[in-house]
C-alpha cells in the first residue's frame, strides 16, 4: 500500500492505495455526490463520475503519487478515474460541518459488474470478501458490520442479492441514499 494522503492528527484524512489504484483505503474522506442527482444516464462503466473537487481530504497530500499509479485506467479495473480528482481540502470537513451525511460504519465502495451474470457478479462478491480482509483496520479484521455503497445511480437488483448477506449485515447503500456531500470515517 502506498500512502497518498497522510494524516497529522486524529481528525485528519488519510488515503492509501495498492499498486495501480486497484484497492484504496481511506479515513475521513469527503465525496460530493450532489452532481449525480441530475445525471440521467447510468454511471456503470463510466469514467466521468467524479470531477475536480468532488473527492478529497484534509491531509498532507502527495499529489504526484496517484498520477504515477493511474496507469491502468478503466471503469472497473481501478479507482484511477476517481483518484485523479482527489484534492487536499483546506479544512477538516467533519469538524467544520461541511458534510451533509456522515457515515461512521466502515464502508466499502464497490464498482460492480453485470449483476445478471453469475460469473461476473460473483467476482464482485469475491472482491468484497478479499477487501474485508485487506482492510483489516478493526480488531476483528473480518467484520460483517459494514456498509457497502454500490457505485450505481439506479437501484440495485439481482437474482443473487441474498449472497451479500454472507458478507455483511447492513443493507446496500446507493447514491440515491447519500446523494449529497458525504464524509466517511
Amino acid at each position: 500500500m502506498k500512502v497518498f494522503c497522510e494524516s497529522l492528527f486524529p481528525d485528519d484524512s488519510s488515503l492509501e492505495c495498492s499498486e495501480h489504484l486497484r484497492f484504496c483505503r481511506g479515513r475521513n474522506i469527503m465525496i460530493n455526490f450532489t452532481k449525480l442527482l441530475n445525471r440521467e444516464e447510468p454511471i456503470r462503466y463510466k469514467m466521468d463520475v467524479l470531477s475536480e473537487g468532488d473527492i478529497g481530504g484534509y491531509c498532507d497530500f502527495y499529489k504526484d503519487k496517484p498520477n504515477e499509479q493511474a496507469d491502468h485506467i478503466s471503469p472497473l479495473q481501478s479507482w484511477g478515474p476517481e483518484m485523479r480528482y482527489f484534492t487536499k481540502l483546506t479544512r477538516r470537513p467533519m469538524v467544520e460541518g461541511d458534510c451533509d451525511v456522515i457515515i461512521e460504519k466502515p464502508t466499502f465502495i464497490m464498482k460492480i459488474d453485470a449483476t445478471v451474470n453469475m460469473y461476473h457478479h460473483f467476482c464482485d462478491f469475491l472482491n468484497l470478501y478479499a477487501s474485508l480482509h485487506l482492510n483489516a483496520t478493526q480488531q476483528d479484521a473480518f467484520s460483517t458490520d459494514v456498509h457497502v455503497l454500490i457505485w450505481e445511480t439506479f437501484t440495485y437488483h439481482s437474482a443473487f442479492y441474498d449472497t451479500w448477506r454472507a458478507l455483511y449485515r447492513s443493507s446496500n447503500l446507493g447514491f440515491k441514499d447519500i446523494s449529497r456531500r458525504c464524509c466517511m470515517l
